[in-house]
């Protein structure tokens, strides 16, 4: 059955019902399904359908509406604001809970298909975006949802060049079922392995394994978001729509560079250089390579969607790793929501659907200043599911442990050698230098460090513990290791 509107009236109606909670507008009694049922998948996108636009919910691979002639896709999506801005009064904090679910891949139609008649560009050409606010750190009963408020409404076209990377991707996937099923006896048990093409799609991730579906990213949902709060990020005059091209332009980069020294990049290309230098330098040598004065490769809308993180990474003069890599300060309340299992946690999603260019030089003497070492190359990397299983899973839960159980300890660091051995060091202010006994290095390849320059000064309490802001790291020796096998663009 076709559900028709003209753009009018699905204004006017969900113009009507924001700013109200979903229980409110709930004129069918949807939530009434849910008092003994905890858990309902998309019952909030269920309440907009039955009791907003009054039809019923189906699964079929065509858009949910016609609007003035235009089938278009319907999606209800659940926005939070990051715990750092949890009291924040501006929208534009706000982002996607998750990724958007889009349509099954459906291999065993997709190979037939042409990506202008796919059902994934079906669902994709024309969307209607529902926002309501998931105001919760915690996971809720499917009732409870009745309480978020719905933030607004937004029709949304993707641009050609979106439209381009949505086609080279739905390709690269389409291209892998036809290779599976032209080499596999048994192609439908393979077709959960298509979820490991993560790390060559720019826009989609593929889940479930079992079923996978075209899945847009969060980082890709959060720019659609971002457009209706009216969060400007900078279009590149560089048109960049696979990670072919991208890496066309950073080999050309490295052509241009290789051997140079930082200080001689940045001269180059004209990047001002602070009076105090760190590695923050290289991304903005990056950006404006790439044509943008902005300092950070996230403030460019397509680095911005794509999710690329990029780290520096220095080499000692044989080629060995000089130090640990630092990534982003913890929040704990973020990390860890009541009732959400690892897979769900902000850990493994910064992991999963990130990708991240490995920016690396080398020291041309032993501690050679930042600004001497040489420029080497780039590496593309995602991390892999046995890193996110082996490494970073057990990482998670021990953390998890010693929080849930009340176990956070100060401890003292002692001398490990010399005459004061095994007696505290004390700092230059008179006070004890202690550590937290979260996961070390000596254990774990992904681990926990505090970082603070006055160890009277320590911001963040945990268990009634103090402590210096935790920021994870991973091993310097094992992210060589693991881009030893990885090809220099």
């Amino acid at each position: 059955m076709e559900h028709i509107f003209t753009r009018k009236e699905l204004d006017e109606k969900l113009t009507s019902v924001t700013s109200k909670t979903l229980g409110e507008v709930d004129v069918n009694d949807v939530f009434a399904r849910a008092i003994d049922k905890p858990k309902i998948t998309g019952i909030a996108g269920d309440v907009i359908e039955q009791s907003v636009l009054g039809y019923p919910a189906d699964n079929k691979q065509e858009p949910d509406l016609i609007v003035d002639g235009v089938h278009t896709e319907l999606k209800t999506t659940g926005l939070r604001k990051p715990k750092k801005h949890e009291n924040s009064e501006n929208d534009k904090d706000f982002i996607a809970k998750e990724g958007v679910s889009i349509t099954a891949v459906s291999p065993e139609n997709i190979t037939s298909q042409e990506f202008e008649n796919s059902y994934l560009w079906h669902k994709m050409e024309h969307m209607l975006f529902v926002f309501y606010h998931y105001d919760s750190y915690q996971v809720v009963p499917a009732y409870d949802y009745s309480k978020f408020k719905i933030l607004g409404h937004h029709f949304y076209e993707f641009s050609d060049e979106d439209k381009e990377v949505i086609y080279n991707d739905w390709k690269i996937v389409r291209d892998k079922v036809e290779e599976i099923q032209k080499t596999s006896s048994n192609p439908k048990a393979e077709y959960p392995s298509l979820t490991k093409l993560r790390s060559e799609l720019m826009y989609f991730d593929l889940a479930p394994k079992k079923s996978p579906r075209f899945r847009l990213k969060k980082d890709v949902a959060n720019g659609i978001i971002g457009e209706f709060f009216d969060k400007k990020l900078e279009k590149l005059q560089r048109r960049i729509t696979s990670y072919s091209q991208l890496d066309e332009l950073l080999h050309h980069f490295t052509v241009l560079y290789n051997g140079k020294t930082l200080k001689e990049i940045a001269t180059d290309l004209d990047v001002e250089l602070p009076k105090a230098v760190n590695k923050n330098i290289v991304e903005q040598i990056i950006t404006k390579f790439f044509g943008s004065e902005k300092q950070k490769l996230r403030q460019i809308d397509l680095f911005s969607k794509i999710g690329l993180i990029p780290k520096t990474i220095v080499l000692n003069p044989n080629g060995g790793r000089t130090e640990d890599m630092k990534f982003d300060k913890i929040n704990f309340n973020e990390w860890f929501v009541d009732g959400e299992e690892y897979e769900d946690s902000y850990l493994y999603d910064f992991f999963y659907n990130h990708k991240f260019l490995f920016v690396i030089f080398k020291e041309s003497k032993k501690d050679s200043p930042l600004l001497e070492n040489q420029f080497v190359g780039f590496k593309r990397y995602s991390f892999t599911e046995e890193f996110l299983e082996t490494e970073l899973k057990p990482y998670y839960y021990e953390l998890k442990r010693l929080i849930s159980n009340n176990e956070i300890r100060e401890e003292p660091v002692l001398y490990k050698t010399g005459e004061k051995k095994g007696q505290p060091i004390i700092n230059p202010k008179g006070t004890m230098k202690t550590e937290i006994n979260f996961p070390k290095s000596k254990d774990y390849k992904v681990f926990t460090r505090g970082s603070g320059v006055d160890s009277s000064k320590k911001p963040v309490v945990l268990n009634g513990v103090k402590m210096y802001a935790q920021y994870f790291w991973i091993k310097g020796k094992w992210i060589v290791d693991e881009l030893e096998n990885e090809k220099y663009i």
